[in-house]
């Protein structure tokens, strides 16, 4: 079992966006010491998206002290594409059997492949999300108990397509996809409307008929960092959401199920409706408990 870990680039020449690219790269490094997984992750795709920047420097100091150099493969866009098109790129370019896109500012577990590659043949493995909040170094679980209860237990993709409603991974960094599942369903949309591109792919791969084998491992721990700014990228997450909706609902073959749901989605009733469900579908499995 072979994966490619793929991230996108920008703005590295700022010293906040550097000390978290640091991190990251900090934290696959620590994976690498165990040298199965470190054979098994053939590259490092690093997409810039900062075309004005020349960050080989950066790229080759933070290379030399965690002794990446070997796998940190760099790519520079022409001009800013956005993550979307940066994560299909180097998608295209990797080589790996699974993907592995992470953003910059986010970090893994030291055992986190390690943990993930529990099972042999998943399409999808997805990770135990945590969320790091910078203003105060602090981090917590994102996943309530009963939540974890129904991806240990899943099989199927379709077995958790209920938490679509919001979102079945906080971020790409939460999950590695097959790259021949990947390319079946066309990668990731690219959006005016910058935001939802990694909910999307989730809803694309809902819609094939295909079964889609997944396994979730709750001891690899994917953090999510959450910046005090974060609040303001609501408004333009809700535009992606509507933009990503208007791009595939017109799609043949969807099912009523997921026509439904991408209109939740975007529904002012959102919030009250998905209370209710929850709701009523735990109280159902606590009962069988």
């Amino acid at each position: 079992m072979t994966f490619s870990i793929i991230i996108p680039i920008y703005n590295l020449q700022d010293s906040d966006v550097f000390a978290y690219f640091d991190r990251l790269l900090g934290s696959i490094s620590n994976n690498f010491k165990d040298a199965d997984i470190k054979e098994s992750c053939l590259e490092i795709i690093m997409i810039n998206d900062s075309p004005n920047q020349n960050i080989c420097d950066l790229l080759e100091m933070v290379a030399q002290k965690y002794n990446l150099g070997s796998k940190i493969k760099l790519f520079n866009n022409i001009t800013n594409e956005g993550q979307a098109y940066s994560r299909n790129r180097g998608a295209e370019i990797a080589q790996g059997e699974y993907l592995h896109f992470i953003d910059q500012d986010d970090f893994i577990s030291s055992e986190f492949y390690k943990k993930m590659f529990v099972m042999d043949n998943a399409d999808i493995y997805i990770a135990n999300p945590y969320l790091y909040v910078t203003s105060n170094n602090q981090s917590k679980s994102f996943l309530k108990k009963k939540t974890i209860f129904f991806y240990e237990r899943a099989t199927y993709l379709s077995d958790v397509r209920f938490f679509c409603f919001s979102n079945i991974a906080v971020s790409p960094g939460q999950y590695l996809i097959s790259k021949h599942l990947f390319e079946k369903v066309g990668g990731y949309t690219n959006l005016k409307n910058r935001g939802s591109d990694d909910w999307g792919i989730f809803v694309k791969l809902l819609c094939l008929e295909s079964k889609i084998f997944i396994c979730f491992s709750c001891n690899s721990i994917f953090y999510y960092r959450l910046h005090s700014s974060q609040g303001m990228k609501i408004l333009n997450i809700r535009a992606s959401v509507r933009e990503q909706v208007e791009k595939i609902i017109h799609t043949k073959n969807i099912p009523i199920y997921m026509r439904m749901l991408m209109y939740f989605k975007v529904s002012s009733l959102t919030v009250y409706l998905l209370k209710m469900l929850y709701f009523i579908f735990y109280n159902r499995t606590d009962k069988k408990q």
